[in-house]
């Protein structure tokens, strides 16, 4: 079988890193991205300021847009930042799922929060997704309050366009 992803990362072994496994409320975000150069790096800069986040995995999915050299960039200062490349599409498997597979299987956080590359996450927002978790017993939670569609109604939700909270899911 041809290898499906390399792993390029601020860590030598991809089972090794910042990450430090067992921490109670240690975030695993997983953001597959696919030709995202105008949405990867505020969506990885803003989850990146959330305390409680481990560990960032962006798993860069054929990219052949500017997508790959930004991840680059923002690895350089984020050292939290992990990248996977993928390669071939297994038989089976579509894109955005295979990518958020792959993610999940080198995660070592407790939570993991699965969300796409054109969000942001407000500062605190983690932590309070957490609470919640924790509030409920809940072994599974997911956000998506507003959208933004880059028009001036939007057509999912309200019309401030401004993603409120986690377009994300926590397992």
């Amino acid at each position: 079988m041809p290898l499906i992803m390399e792993i390029s990362a601020n860590c030598d072994d991809p089972l090794t890193g910042p990450a430090r496994k067992g921490d109670a409320n240690l975030i695993s975000a997983i953001i597959p991205a696919r030709n995202e150069e105008a949405t990867i790096a505020r969506a990885v800069e803003s989850v990146a300021a959330q305390p409680e986040g481990g560990e960032i995995i962006v798993v860069n999915d054929q990219s052949i847009d500017q997508t790959g050299a930004i991840l680059a960039d923002l690895a350089a200062r984020i050292p939290k930042l992990r990248i996977l490349n993928t390669h071939e599409l297994p038989a089976g498997w579509t894109g955005k799922n295979h990518a958020a597979s792959l993610g999940a299987a080198v995660a070592r956080g407790e939570w993991l929060l699965f969300t796409d590359a054109d969000t942001y996450h407000l500062p605190g927002s983690a932590g309070r997704a957490l609470a919640s978790a924790a509030e409920h017993d809940a072994a599974l939670i997911s956000f998506s309050p507003e959208q933004e569609n880059g028009k001036l109604l939007g057509a999912v939700g309200n019309s401030r366009g401004v993603l409120a909270a986690f377009s994300a899911l926590f397992l």
